[in-house]
């Protein structure tokens, strides 16, 4: 297994494993740095007053980030079983387990109400989601921004796109974007 680092927060430098699936695709330490500057600086995002959802997740670095950086909770979801035992083990390793919620099942097969009753506890505070779906499936982006909007809809929330093409182009609304190499870092922000 290969291993990431985390960036920032109260667990900055421990190591977390990567499931080195041929269906999962790191989210580079940059790339990272950058969303988390843009939440930080742009947003004004302090994540004691976030829940996170890390959705795609793969080894699930960027809702450990969240939680490193004081996040609530984060609920994982990614449909590969080698990711989500891989997330298991980073939360248990890193002392997180209790602070997250972990499903290995395809994203478009959850229940909106499963995400709806995990939410619950948080409705007064914002939600953080990240997206990094697979960069070859251009319109699964579209339709999961759209349902997680509705599940979403009475939270503030930031959504954070992370994909091979400029998502703002289809989706005028869309509020910021930043191009880091062959990737396009989209946020939007919405709700309460």
């Amino acid at each position: 297994m290969q291993e990431g680092r985390i960036i920032c927060g109260t667990l900055k430098h421990r190591r977390i494993k990567m499931p080195g699936t041929s269906s999962t695709r790191a989210t580079s330490s940059i790339v990272k740095e950058a969303i988390f500057n843009v939440l930080k600086h742009r947003y004004y995002v302090d994540f004691e007053c976030v829940v996170a959802m890390d959705l795609f997740a793969g080894s699930g670095a960027l809702g450990i980030e969240a939680l490193s950086l004081g996040a609530k909770k984060t609920i994982f979801v990614d449909e590969n079983a080698t990711s989500a035992c891989c997330i298991r083990q980073n939360l248990l390793s890193l002392g997180l387990k209790r602070q997250a919620s972990v499903i290995c099942k395809r994203l478009e097969t959850v229940p909106d109400d499963i995400f709806l009753k995990l939410l619950a506890p948080y409705r007064d505070i914002t939600a953080v989601v990240f997206m990094d779906p697979p960069y070859k499936n251009r319109q699964i982006i579209i339709s999961q921004l759209s349902r997680f909007r509705t599940i979403l809809y009475n939270m503030h929330s930031i959504f954070i796109l992370e994909s091979n093409f400029d998502v703002a182009s289809l989706m005028p609304e869309l509020t910021h974007s930043v191009q880091h190499g062959d990737t396009f870092l989209t946020f939007l922000e919405c709700g309460a």
